[in-house]
């Protein structure tokens, strides 16, 4: 198998957007945190082209996320 075959069998989102349909999402929203305060939210704004197309499909999405690293002082 090459590997233009198995990209080709991976699951794309444009494929899962259907109306009531229920999406599993995990994303990474790793974000630099000083004072308790998120400085830098790029990662949290690309995010949102995503659940957007899910929301205009009129699907659902169950979003999985977390912040920093067990033990670290942002992880959440």
């Amino acid at each position: 198998m090459f590997l233009n075959d198995v990209i080709d069998q991976l699951v794309n989102i444009e494929r899962c957007l259907k109306k009531d349909k229920t999406l599993f999402i995990r994303i990474d929203i790793n974000s630099p945190i000083v004072n308790g305060k998120i400085v830098d939210d790029f990662r949290i704004r690309a995010h949102a082209f995503t659940l957007r197309l899910v929301s205009d499909a009129g699907a659902r999405a169950v979003v999985l996320a977390h912040q920093g690293r067990p033990g670290q002082d942002d992880f959440t």
